[in-house]
């Protein structure tokens, strides 16, 4: 029989760590964590693009992806961009039946034309959660 009691508890559990590993603290919504480790990706004009072959350059200047996604910066969030030595995870909208998601992106498969830590430097956080 499988304990559905211990799955639960053992999701929740690995979810909090995934959480914690970028410093992301859930607030009002619970937005899905998406695994997009095995593809290319970007930043570009409020987005983020992908593509499951690494694309040629003139594509990634181009901002042209085979998909994008808005960058979901909504309220209740800090920041919509957390980036760890290895990993990034973006709030993302797509757009499509109200689907938003934490993607995580591998870090080594970022093709974008400036460093990494260069853009999300420059990323906005949410001015609500500035105020001093």
């Amino acid at each position: 029989m499988i304990d559905i009691s211990k799955l639960l508890t053992d999701y929740f559990a690995v979810k909090q760590q995934v959480h914690d590993a970028f410093g992301y603290v859930a607030d009002w919504v619970e937005i899905p964590l998406d695994d997009m480790t095995d593809v290319y990706w970007w930043f570009g004009l409020g987005e983020i693009y992908r593509c499951d072959v690494q694309p040629a350059q003139e594509t990634v200047d181009s901002n042209d992806g085979e998909y994008s996604a808005e960058i979901y910066t909504q309220r209740f969030l800090p920041r919509w961009v957390y980036s760890v030595e290895t990993h990034t995870l973006v709030s993302i909208d797509t757009h499509c039946d109200g689907n938003k998601f934490l993607a995580v992106f591998d870090n080594s498969k970022y093709v974008g034309l400036e460093p990494l830590a260069e853009v999300v430097a420059r990323m906005p956080t949410n001015p609500i959660f500035n105020k001093e």
